[in-house]
């Protein structure tokens, strides 16, 4: 373990870097939303062309590209913090999420294309299924955005198969750039695919799905809330659409998608499971909450808090987002 200095006084860059990773999650999140709506609100005006379903198509477009603009510039800021602030994060790990990187960036650019289009081409489209379909290409680029970014927040998570932490000064008497001698690698160049495997796209459907059911019940609390206020007819017609879908998303998110996201946390991150559960006991110790959920019993014993695990179970208390140290 080498010592060396991070640009920046911990505080600073720990302040710089928790904004533009929330609010750009945020903004993120609220454009899967929003351009979900968009698209499916011009979809029920082409069935029967009911002119509130245009209305609010064309409202939430332009909401959802509000969303996009502001987290893109945060996205930025999130950008700057990884290669300036925390490049011992990306000397470690750049081998292992370049992938999904590079796939995002195409990702990208078919949101900044086909979202100006779809945005301002309302009545100049005559064409309007035309104009739907742009809207779903617009959309999809956002979610494909999600999909492998959320790959690589998986990756940190629980590691890929064919993932390995290689000590490049035992292997080669060399370090990168004299402040790690840690690198994560893929054992050969095809296991990079193994960045969106089985276990990754669960956490990657499951961090989706929470993105549309928490913005589309925003969007149905304040239509509620209007339509109690006016009792406008319209109002009601959000609603039965909303709620229902979000009803059954829950659901899924729970029933299916959370359960299998939780065996993987209790099979491959017991220590998150630990700060989850608020275990921060020392030793094992018995939980039987925790443990009829998780095994079925009332007898399982766990590990408690962080110093309770073997070394060499349990991450470096000093990495490489602590200030004055790397892997």
């Amino acid at each position: 373990m080498v010592n060396q200095p991070i640009l920046g006084a911990p505080t600073d860059v720990r302040i710089a870097t928790a904004i533009g990773v929330l609010a750009h999650v945020s903004m993120a999140s609220s454009f899967l939303g929003t351009i979900l709506l968009a698209v499916v609100a011009e979809y029920l005006y082409i069935r029967n062309h009911n002119q509130f379903w245009y209305n609010t198509a064309r409202t939430f477009s332009v909401i959802s590209t509000i969303f996009f603009g502001v987290g893109a510039a945060f996205g930025t800021l999130v950008e700057f913090g990884l290669v300036t602030l925390w490049s011992n994060f990306i000397s470690v790990i750049g081998e292992a999420i370049v992938l999904p990187f590079y796939l995002e960036l195409f990702a990208f650019l078919t949101e900044v294309i086909l979202l100006p289009l779809y945005v301002f081409t309302w009545n100049k489209i005559k064409n309007q299924v035309l104009h739907w379909i742009i809207g779903i290409a617009a959309a999809f680029g956002g979610y494909w955005s999600a999909y492998n970014i959320l790959a690589v927040m998986a990756s940190l998570s629980m590691r890929p198969p064919g993932l390995e932490v290689i000590n490049l000064y035992q292997a080669t008497g060399q370090n990168v750039v004299g402040l790690t001698d840690y690198v994560v690698k893929w054992a050969s160049p095809a296991d990079a695919w193994n960045m969106f495997w089985w276990g990754a796209n669960v956490f990657i459907f499951h961090g989706i799905l929470a993105a549309v059911i928490l913005t589309w019940s925003i969007i149905a609390a304040i239509y509620l809330y209007l339509y109690i206020r006016d009792r406008k007819p319209e109002r009601l017609m959000m609603l039965k659409i909303l709620v229902p879908t979000v009803a059954i998303l829950t659901a899924i998110q729970g029933f299916v998608i959370g359960h299998l996201q939780g065996e993987l946390v209790l099979q491959d991150d017991p220590l998150k499971l630990a700060a989850l559960e608020g275990m921060f006991w020392s030793g094992l110790r018995v939980d039987p909450l925790t443990s009829f959920f998780a095994y079925g019993t009332f007898n399982h014993a766990f590990w408690g808090g962080y110093y309770s695990w073997p070394a060499y179970e349990r991450p470096p208390a000093s990495c490489l987002f602590s200030t004055g140290s790397s892997w």
